[in-house]
């Protein structure tokens, strides 16, 4: 009979005494809110088969009956009792030494005395009675540890003149004392039974012993249970614990609850990553975060307005939710980011201009959404900027992706990644593209695929020594003299060809790649009665189709020069 953890209220009835087949009772009440069982301890007398019985964290007073357990029929075997956290009083009755085997939890009562044949009976705790005698069973008083009794030689009982009672957890010191009490509710809310790796919680008197925990000195400063099978939803009294700078529950399936988080005044980084959270409501009290992870969890609707005002951060990590509308204005409020990472979302409208605030900006993420409207050109002023990812804004329904012209991007001497493909740029490449960077011998990545650029790839990419960049599906009509003998481009690709196939497939030629991507996906010529005028072609088609695609095209520029994605009516579209 399992009814744990349900709130449970008055006395144990007497006639549960009287069920001889019971083998199993579990009533234990760690998150009551209304102080649990109340009443005396029943004496079970006539349940002859129990074997585990758990009603720690009620509020059981009065002493244990002598006649405990009196007809078990299994008194050689072992039975497990959890009392621990109760109000009982007395002593531990010396007629309980005809049970052989008992494994009990009385800690955290009020016992002021063991029968003194008890503390001799060798198989009693697994054997650490034999090992250790009564503090096996219960720390004497006046000392404790944080298991209230001794278990290895590593746990002894240590003095502690206030304690009263016998199997004390706690002693006078009040901040150790608060750090186990909201370990144990991190535990118990996240059914730490149940956790992958448990080294230490709840039987280690060191909690800095405990897996997972960091300490410096005596105080926490580290809580990582990454990927370690939590579940439920962590106490917020985490937020308490003085010196704790960072938290790591993420690959768990947890909820979070960000309430009262404001009093983490030390909280620095926060990783909750691939877990089941679906609100940061709270989240803007968390005023000293320099590093936030929500990636991949259920977050949905626009970003929440208190999120720009952790202008502390420094690393913010949005990526696969399902955030949509404008990303806002007020991203300019985060003026010390250096990592903004969106990508996987459902965010429309333009890129806000204000994002040029972003100085210290380093990787800028938004791939993957439905950002529609021109690349702001106050990106250029992102000196710092090494990462951009832009691509894949167009989504089959709605929007037609990033439009307008390619920036030059010449005002940002460090990027090394840009990625804008699978959009509807549009025009030439300029001349002067990415001119601005610094070191140009440094490996540079860029990917241009399926816009609608057009024109020649110009000659001025030859100042970059190894350059990978992907340029199919646009509408290239010729590449630049002496591109296709840069020896460093594409890993290397170039220097064993013949052709510019590595970088683009021919006019009249394709590949599903538009280009030579390796032996098995070369560049092919078109089939008999196809053709296709571009650089790059991922296929080949008649001239009809040709035809329907070039009108094709025209209504696609009509659509987007009139904010299309914004028109009451745009069936099919």
């Amino acid at each position: 009979l399992i009814l744990s953890e349900n709130d449970l209220e008055g006395t144990i009835p007497l006639e549960i005494s009287q069920m001889t087949n019971l083998e199993q009772l579990s009533l234990h009440q760690s998150t009551n809110t209304k102080g649990g069982l109340t009443g005396t301890l029943p004496d079970f007398a006539k349940c002859e088969n129990l074997s585990a019985l758990h009603l720690a964290s009620n509020s059981l007073t009065g002493p244990l009956p002598d006649d405990f357990l009196k007809f078990t029929s299994i008194l050689n075997n072992v039975i497990e009792v959890d009392l621990s956290n109760n109000q009982i009083t007395g002593a531990i009755p010396s007629d309980w030494a005809r049970l052989n085997s008992l494994q009990i939890d009385l800690t955290d009562n009020e016992i002021v005395s063991i029968s003194s044949g008890l503390c001799k009976k060798p198989d009693w705790q697994s054997g650490n009675v034999g090992i250790y005698g009564c503090d096996a069973l219960l720390c004497n008083s006046a000392t404790f540890n944080v298991l209230g009794k001794q278990i290895s030689p590593d746990t002894p009982c240590k003095p502690c003149p206030s304690s009263k009672f016998m199997g004390a957890t706690q002693c006078d010191n009040t901040e150790l004392n608060d750090a186990i009490s909201i370990l144990k509710a991190l535990y118990i809310s996240t059914n730490g039974q149940m956790w992958t790796i448990s080294d230490g919680w709840m039987e280690d008197p060191d909690v800095c012993n405990w897996y997972g925990i960091e300490c410096e000195g005596n105080d926490i400063v580290k809580i990582t249970l990454s990927d370690n099978g939590l579940t439920g939803v962590p106490t917020n009294q985490i937020y308490e614990l003085p010196k704790l700078r960072e938290i790591d529950l993420e690959l768990n399936e947890i909820g979070f609850n960000f309430n009262g988080i404001k009093d983490a005044t030390k909280l620095e980084t926060l990783y909750l990553s691939s877990t089941q959270i679906d609100s940061i409501q709270g989240i803007g009290g968390a005023k000293y975060l320099t590093t936030l992870h929500l990636t991949d969890n259920y977050l949905s609707g626009p970003i929440p307005a208190e999120l720009y005002s952790l202008t502390k951060l420094e690393q913010l990590f949005l990526n696969y939710n399902q955030f949509n509308g404008r990303l806002s204005s007020k991203i300019g409020n985060l003026a010390n980011l250096e990592a903004l990472y969106m990508t996987g979302n459902k965010l429309t409208g333009q890129i806000p201009f204000n994002i040029a605030q972003l100085t210290n900006l380093k990787i800028l993420t938004l791939a993957e959404n439905n950002l529609g409207g021109t690349i702001p050109y106050e990106i250029n002023n992102l000196s710092k900027l090494e990462v951009l990812s832009l691509q894949s804004q167009k989504d089959d329904n709605k929007g037609s992706g990033l439009s307008g012209p390619l920036l030059s991007f010449n005002g940002l001497p460090n990027i090394q990644k840009l990625y804008l493909g699978n959009n509807n740029l549009d025009g030439t490449i300029p001349y002067e593209f990415l001119d601005g960077i610094t070191d140009k011998s440094k490996p540079i990545e860029i990917e241009l695929i399926s816009n609608s650029l057009n024109g020649e790839v110009p000659s001025s990419l030859s100042q970059f020594d190894k350059l990978n960049i992907l340029l199919a599906g646009n509408e290239f009509l010729s590449l630049a003299p002496g591109l296709c003998n840069m020896e460093n481009w594409m890993d290397g690709e170039l220097a064993t060809s013949e052709s510019c196939d590595s970088i683009m497939c021919a006019p009249d030629n394709y590949s599903d790649y538009g280009r030579l991507k390796d032996i098995d996906n070369t560049c092919e010529p078109c089939p008999s009665s196809t053709y296709t005028p571009f650089w790059g072609s991922f296929s080949c088609v008649t001239e009809e189709i040709a035809l329907v695609q070039d009108e094709q095209a025209i209504l696609e520029m009509f659509y987007t020069s009139l904010g299309g994605n914004e028109w009451h009516l745009d069936q099919n579209w």
